[in-house]
């Protein structure tokens, strides 16, 4: 004589389903709507200063591609001056006075055209870096031309998006 078993479902199995169920809808949303961006890429141009650094450095990032640190490509050098470092001290007179820096140290100043995405909150450099006026951001500039580049930390003096 055959027997013939009747599967049984219990609350563990129940509760098995609902969570299998409720990763699938979390993902599914996450993947439908969560994931997208809200703002399209974006092209902005940035005034720039890099202090005091040596001449070959200021040399090498004076033009080129424009990296963040993970080796994501976000923009370009339009163009930047050397400058030399101005250091202002207060003398024994009360005077205030320009010297040299130590070593002949530079500034490099300039333009840069960087993508991101503007947001509320910001403007996101490769989507990943907020960057505001006053705020420095380490970058990498590369010249493929001349293979020449500096690993520097610029200082963001204004920001003017690109029509």
């Amino acid at each position: 004589m055959k027997t013939t078993k009747k599967a049984k479902l219990n609350l563990f199995d129940v509760i098995l389903i609902v969570a299998v169920a409720a990763i699938v809808t979390a993902l599914l949303l996450k993947v439908t709507y969560f994931n997208k961006s809200e703002a399209a890429e974006n092209r902005v141009t940035v005034e720039f200063t890099v202090y005091d650094i040596m001449n070959v450095t200021a040399t090498a990032a004076k033009s080129g591609n424009v990296y963040l640190r993970d080796d994501t490509v976000v923009g370009t050098v339009n163009g930047a001056s050397i400058l030399q470092s101005r250091v202002y001290l207060t003398g024994d007179d009360g005077k205030i006075e320009r010297y040299a820096t130590p070593l002949e140290k530079k500034d490099l100043v300039g333009k840069m055209t960087l993508s991101g995405i503007m947001k509320n909150t910001g403007f996101y450099v490769g989507g990943k870096q907020r960057i505001t006026v006053g705020a420095t951001l380490p970058v990498y500039i590369f010249n493929p031309a001349t293979g020449n580049g500096a690993s520097v930390e610029i200082t963001v003096d204004s920001i003017t998006p690109i029509s």
